[in-house]
């Protein structure tokens, strides 16, 4: 994850406590669960439903106010630290990574990382293609297929890469396929052991 991305949610997760706080209307020896109940639908969470936890907030009174941003803190550090280990490999790779001779700059790639076995990263960077309908079908349908989800050369985004981006999937089988033996494709290897490049070399090209 990039640093702008982080900075994004670090961002929203301020404005979430913020519009919590004036939603709920709290203040010392008053009511503040009322604006709760909007907030959280009426469906079924371990067992208890979200109304009937709003119904329980309800029925406190200054205190609420300690419980949203509680609930709010939980929530926003929750999502920062869910790829906080993968944004430490990007950066590491990416700060010592060199390219090959010919590549194009950094900059210029989408950057996709999986971990492989044997305690590897490995990671596909390329030059994004320009979006394509019939192409973008057919990579949904391999994902379907395997049931699995990987990241776009040929649609738009979100879901299509972009120049710049940095990208972490789930299964490093469902990495793009490279489509030319030149250096608008990279592949990368590194080894989390021992902190060195196993490959980095133009797609085709032994690296």
């Amino acid at each position: 994850m990039r640093k702008s991305a982080i900075s994004l949610r670090i961002f929203l997760f301020q404005r979430a406590v913020l519009a919590i706080a004036r939603f709920g209307g709290c203040r010392t020896g008053e009511s503040c669960g009322s604006g709760f109940d909007h907030l959280l639908p009426s469906i079924a969470v371990n067992g208890a439903s979200k109304a009937g936890i709003a119904g329980a907030l309800n029925r406190c009174h200054h205190a609420c106010m300690r419980w949203y941003i509680f609930i709010a803190a939980a929530l926003g550090l929750a999502g920062c630290n869910e790829y906080s280990r993968e944004s430490r490999v990007i950066s590491a790779i990416e700060r010592q990574i060199q390219l090959p001779t010919d590549a194009y700059p950094l900059r210029a790639y989408s950057r996709v990382y999986a971990y492989a076995p044997d305690n590897k990263v490995v990671a596909i960077y390329l030059l994004p293609s320009k979006p394509d309908q019939r192409l973008c079908e057919e990579e949904k349908e391999i994902e379907r297929k395997e049931n699995g989800e990987g990241a776009s050369q040929f649609c738009l985004p979100p879901k299509g890469l972009i120049a710049g981006e940095q990208r972490w999937i789930k299964d490093y089988q469902m990495l793009p396929g490279a489509h030319d033996g030149g250096c608008k494709f990279i592949d990368v290897q590194y080894d989390l052991n021992s902190k060195n490049f196993l490959q980095v070399a133009c797609h085709g090209e032994v690296g």
